[in-house]
């Protein structure tokens, strides 16, 4: 065994790269090509008509935004008002709960004592 990393046979990708390599390759001695390609760029921004200014929002982009804005604004506003309710709800069981008796551990040893107490001595009935 190996650490050595092996892919599938390449043969057909590098079929694939040959036969698009004459359509993907510029020219590159060709200043006239560069040229007609940024008149082609240039020419295409200014047909599809680009915002004023990159930070503009399209009508729809903020109505979907004011409707994703108005979504969160509800939910925040369920959150807050079910932590209310919940520290409320804690606030008066702290308030009203009794205290619970310490459950015994060691049967025996932790029982109160059941000694009787003490007798006062009777009085004496002396005439």
């Amino acid at each position: 065994m190996s650490n050595e990393l092996r892919f599938p046979d390449q043969s057909p990708d590098r079929e694939v790269v040959d036969a698009l390599q004459p359509l993907l390759t510029p020219p590159m001695d060709n200043a006239a090509y560069w040229d007609g390609l940024q008149r082609r760029i240039m020419a295409r921004i200014a047909t599809v008509g680009t915002p004023a200014s990159w930070w503009s929002i399209s009508p729809t982009m903020a109505r979907a935004g004011l409707i994703a804005a108005g979504l969160a604004l509800l939910i925040l506003g369920a959150l807050v008002q079910q932590t209310r309710e919940i520290e409320a709800r804690m606030a008066v069981q702290s308030v009203m709960e009794t205290e619970m008796e310490v459950a015994r551990v060691i049967p025996g040893v932790d029982e109160p004592s059941v000694h009787a107490a003490p007798r006062a001595p009777a009085p004496s009935r002396s005439r």
